[in-house]
């Protein structure tokens, strides 16, 4: 009797804690939702070390804003293959949806020239970046799972929209920041609130970045029951071996 109570209690204890799938953040559907994005690309000293190359909001400093416009919204799930045209345009256009509310022509780059221009240098020269902020409000607590090429980074939003809270720090480990990244997906664990994530294309093609949300959830009330059965199953097993003793 006791191995089914413990067998059930395990089983509700694995299901409890089975979360759904993560969603592209900015999707249909995704608890965490761009509102904001922000464009910023110039010609750089060709070392992957310049700071202009990092995905961290210092680099807004020095490159030349080229269409940091507000609000947009869309799924943040770029991919710019090795044959494409290494624009800010066609880097955009391979996720249509994130579009501004106003549409003129090329509205996904409202400033002028922002089509056209270099989204970074020749792989490995690393003589010009582009640095995009994508702000996104989260509507509960999850992780944040973020596949890239180049850098990235988040920071906490002070108050939403391209407002990035220095003084919290940086949410991703700091390595993943430089155009050089090269590992698995970049994750953190985010409470509801407001976030800038940062991500720097200054490395050639492909440019890819996919972020993705996925919520803790919440244990049921029949998982609960299971875990309390777990707990109770354990302590029973636990005195009857103490007894034998």
């Amino acid at each position: 009797m006791k191995h089914l109570i413990l067998a059930s209690a395990l089983l509700g204890l694995a299901g409890a804690f089975n979360g759904a799938n993560a969603v592209i953040v900015g999707a249909p559907g995704s608890a965490a939702q761009t509102t904001d994005l922000g464009i910023w690309t110039h010609d750089t000293n060709g070392t992957s070390v310049d700071p202009l190359n990092q995905a961290l909001p210092g680099a807004r400093v020095g490159l030349v804003s080229s269409g940091a416009a507000a609000p947009a919204s869309g799924p943040i799930n770029f991919n710019l293959a090795g044959t494409s045209p290494s624009t800010i345009g066609a880097f955009l256009a391979s996720q249509p949806a994130f579009m501004y509310p106003v549409a003129p022509a090329n509205a996904n780059c409202p400033a002028v020239g922002c089509q056209n221009a270099n989204l970074s240098g020749n792989l490995g020269a690393f003589n010009h970046a582009s640095l995009f902020e994508f702000s996104f409000t989260v509507t509960s607590a999850g992780t944040i799972s973020v596949i890239h090429d180049d850098g990235v980074s988040l920071f906490h939003d002070l108050g939403g929209g391209n407002n990035p809270d220095l003084a919290t720090g940086n949410l991703f480990p700091a390595g993943a920041s430089a155009p050089t990244f090269v590992g698995p997906a970049t994750t953190a664990s985010l409470t509801p609130g407001s976030y800038d994530l940062f991500y720097t294309a200054a490395n050639g093609l492909p440019e890819v970045l996919q972020a993705d949300f996925m919520v803790t959830p919440a244990p049921e009330p029949a998982s609960l029951a299971l875990i309390g059965s777990a707990l109770v199953g354990f302590g029973w097993l636990g005195r009857r071996r103490r007894k034998v003793a």
